[in-house]
């Protein structure tokens, strides 16, 4: 951990060791140790890796005190409890798999451990699903640092005081948009949060990021970002090759076709895959509408259309067509502007993805249970057309989304302003329009 990260006291809540959010922990068999020296082996080899400096070895004095010490068979993980009883050195080595803490933390709960302290933020975070509330919060002491400490490192308090102590330029059209084009860029919806995203969520910079967030969203060049489809300027891009004559044709074809083919996957899964959501398997994570149908964008500040900008993920093409769409004046379009707004569509119209999207979105929210997504065939029933707001991908898009006891959802494949039509009542207006990025990372028009 970094030198200036502080240190927690936490305390347990004697509540259920259920996250609550569905999630469940691998199971594995826990044998108790007698053997002091056998535990300090087993410890030792996680001190080897980096996150080894998190885990604190006692004496072999020490641990000859302690009546509790669990081991798994191999001796891969572990824990400890004092004679004061204090949850202490929990610790997993990687041989039994990932996903041990919140087995090994429920385990010692029931063999009476009561508190235990750990640095802070990500093992705080993962302690207080198992019941283990903050009660202290104390700053690192250097004295305490282990061997090969970083004593250069900057913490997250430290970053965040040093951003509180920076005055927020004004906001423009094109800074916020290049800003915007950067987080869909690097949305990652199969992948763990990377450095980057794990210090953004600790506590410290979520309270100073809250100030850049209010500033940017009381900005008038953010407006927009809270608006319904833009009826008269929508536009739709193709990065490979030419439009087709019109745009879809049967939409309501391609959508049933889909949902068959997510309905074969999930059964193919069920059968086929791990149930282990840690284990090594990726597939199809999105849970935007069938790819092939037409969607389409606003143009910015009526110059270029939004999805130029704007696309998770992105392959860097550098060439690009946009045409105008031509829309019904009365179409019943379901604006998602908001979580809630979301898991409505998912309660009204679910259908389940679990086994088909575990891995991945294991992997990107840390939660592990049953997964719902819209079915799209359902929902063009009631609807011509569906819009994602920005506010709401901003707010949402890549975080496991409750929608009832038990099933949770992901806006995953989604960019934001994007609008998908389930009606073959649109047209194209006019011709094409073709665009290439130059050095400067700019759209301009060609041809």
């Amino acid at each position: 951990m970094d030198s200036g990260e502080l240190r927690e006291v936490l305390r347990s809540g004697n509540e259920s060791s259920d996250s609550g959010d569905g999630s469940s922990s691998k199971r594995v068999e826990l044998v108790k140790e007698t053997d002091s020296q056998k535990f300090i082996d087993a410890i030792t080899e996680i001190k080897k890796k980096k996150v080894g400096a998190a885990v604190t070895v006692h004496s072999k004095d020490a641990y000859d005190k302690m009546e509790t010490k669990m081991l798994t068979p191999s001796g891969g993980a572990g824990y400890a409890i004092d004679d004061e009883d204090n949850l202490v050195s929990v610790f997993n080595t990687g041989k039994d798999g990932k996903g041990l803490v919140d087995t090994l933390v429920q385990d010692a709960l029931e063999k009476g451990a009561l508190r235990l302290d750990a640095y802070d933020p990500v093992l705080t975070k993962m302690y207080a699903k198992n019941g283990f509330h903050p009660v202290a919060r104390m700053r690192f002491d250097d004295q305490y640092a282990p061997e090969g400490w970083d004593f250069n490192a900057v913490s997250a308090d430290e970053v965040a005081r040093r951003l509180d102590s920076i005055s927020l330029a004004g906001a423009n059209s094109t800074l916020l948009r290049d800003c915007l084009a950067a987080s869909c860029d690097n949305a990652r919806y199969w992948q763990e949060p990377d450095g980057t995203d794990v210090l953004a969520a600790t506590d410290s910079m979520m309270r100073s990021l809250t100030r850049v967030a209010e500033h940017v969203a009381s900005s008038h060049c953010t407006s927009w970002w809270r608006q319904p489809v833009q009826r008269n300027e929508q536009w739709s891009t193709t990065w490979e090759g030419d439009f087709d004559a019109s745009p879809s044709i049967d939409p309501i074809g391609l959508l049933r076709s889909t949902r068959a083919g997510i309905i074969e996957e999930e059964r193919t899964a069920h059968i086929e895959r791990p149930a282990d959501p840690t284990a090594n398997w990726s597939g199809d994570w999105w849970s935007s509408p069938a790819a092939a149908l037409t969607s389409s964008t606003r143009l910015l500040d009526g110059t270029s259309p939004a999805n130029l900008w704007f696309v998770e993920d992105s392959f860097g093409w550098d060439h690009a067509q946009t045409i105008k769409v031509k829309i019904p004046r009365e179409a019943n379009i379901y604006e998602i502007d908001s979580a809630d707004a979301w898991a409505s569509l998912c309660k009204r119209f679910p259908i389940e993805v679990t086994a088909q999207v575990r891995h991945d979105w294991y992997r990107t929210t840390g939660r592990s249970g049953m997964w719902v997504m819209p079915d799209w065939l359902r929902v063009a029933e009631h609807y011509n057309a569906v819009h994602l707001q920005v506010q709401a991908y901003l707010c949402a898009a890549g975080t496991a989304i409750p929608i009832t006891e038990h099933t949770a959802s992901v806006i995953a494949g989604w960019n934001p302003d994007q609008t998908y039509w389930f009606t073959p009542e649109i047209a194209w207006s006019g011709d094409p329009v073709r665009w290439e990025r130059r050095e400067d990372d700019g759209w301009y028009i060609c041809g």
